[in-house]
């Protein structure tokens, strides 16, 4: 995934829209609440190791100044909605507390991505209703570019896939899921950062 792609990605994460909402907002996944410790992520998955040097982590701090922390998990055989997880599932912590979960269902091929890209959205739909906002259209050079969001005051959802027109593992589809309280207090923390090194001077 290109640079210019990923720096929208972090863009849209550091919106918050928590006035919408939709039915059955996640308030933790696969057991683990928003807000939860790393120390209850390496209790319920022992095998649990940090992700050093993650590119998106590294962004973020470029962006905002923030520092994010991630766990990866790795279960055999992993799935969700019937749909193969291909990567260790990513548990993203800011001040030791869950924030943000990501996880990758991009197929082998563009057509195993599209495949698996219909059918989640499908699940989505299923699980969460109609998304409160969606983009389909070209980024850049980067063709394919869809997103699907659903936001809520509790979390919000971010579905993801784009696409080159050829070529093996030329695609990515994943899904983020966030906690919008412990996001909004980071973002807040990292703008009193900025006004106050703004200052430095006057």
């Amino acid at each position: 995934m290109s640079k210019l792609i990923l720096l929208i990605f972090i863009l849209l994460l550091s919106i918050n829209s928590a006035t919408l909402a939709f039915p059955n907002e996640p308030t933790s996944f696969r057991g683990l609440s928003w807000g939860a410790s790393i120390e209850e992520l390496k209790e319920k998955y022992p095998n649990s190791y940090e992700i050093k040097d993650d590119r998106v982590n590294t962004l973020i701090k470029e962006f905002d100044g923030t520092t994010l922390i991630s766990y990866g998990t790795y279960l055999e055989n992993d799935s969700i909605s019937n749909i193969p997880i291909v990567a260790p599932t990513k548990y993203i912590f800011w001040n030791n507390q869950l924030e943000s979960v990501y996880i990758n269902i991009s197929g082998d091929s563009v057509a195993m991505s599209s495949y698996n890209e219909k059918k989640m959205l499908d699940a989505l739909e299923d699980l969460y209703g109609e998304c409160s906002s969606k983009f389909l259209d070209k980024i850049s050079d980067e063709p394919f570019t869809h997103m699907y969001f659903w936001e809520g005051p509790v979390c919000k959802i971010m579905f993801w896939s784009n696409y080159h027109e050829k070529g093996k593992y030329d695609s990515n589809v994943f899904l983020w899921l966030s906690s919008q309280k412990i996001s909004s207090e980071r973002l807040a923390q990292a703008q009193k950062t900025r006004r106050s090194q703004a200052k430095q001077g006057w």
